[in-house]
């Protein structure tokens, strides 16, 4: 990032931060109140009133843009073991739910080394209901739940994908 655009995000923009501590994930708002110019750039930020503790029973994975992955033809943003976030053009309706839909999952691998970690692949998810719709303008956000038991095949797919994200992140932080 240039100065300019760092400048923009203190004067603009409120960022969202998360990290894990011991199998939980915190999020918390703050502003960017600066950038100290080093071989590794820091933003300077304020220290937020409050930290949330996120409420879920499973951990959640960002995927885009990094990881290119898709529900039916709709673009995944976020997944869990429970469901999944997607961006689409698409109109679905509240508590529409999709069965037998494809899950498409990229190949993972690791940033440094180029080591492949999960090579892709399809899962047939049996049914995903909406449970939270944003509309802005003719796109869409939608929250998904799997709520119907899959099979330990397809549990399994979707366990070694996410187990592939946690190795990506926690490999990476090492350094």
């Amino acid at each position: 990032m240039d100065q300019e655009s760092a400048d923009f995000l203190r004067k603009h923009s409120q960022v969202r931060f998360g990290f894990a501590h011991h199998n939980y994930t915190y999020v918390f708002e703050t502003e960017i109140l600066g950038r100290i110019e080093d071989e590794d750039p820091l933003f300077l930020a304020f220290k937020p009133e409050t930290i949330f503790q996120e409420r879920r029973s499973h951990q959640r994975y960002t995927l885009w843009p990094e990881h290119k992955a898709f529900f039916s033809s709709m673009s995944v943003m976020d997944i869990s073991q429970r469901g999944v976030k997607i961006f689409s053009s698409q109109d679905l309706q509240s508590q529409e739910a999709l069965e037998n839909e494809v899950l498409t999952l990229p190949p993972v691998y690791d940033a440094e080394t180029g080591d492949g970690y999960y090579s892709g692949g399809e899962i047939e998810v049996p049914r995903a209901v909406v449970t939270y719709q944003l509309k802005q303008g003719k796109w869409h956000y939608y929250g998904l739940h799997f709520d119907q038991e899959w099979s330990d095949e397809q549990t399994k797919k979707l366990n070694d994908f996410l187990l592939a994200l946690r190795k990506r992140i926690y490999y990476s932080s090492e350094e």
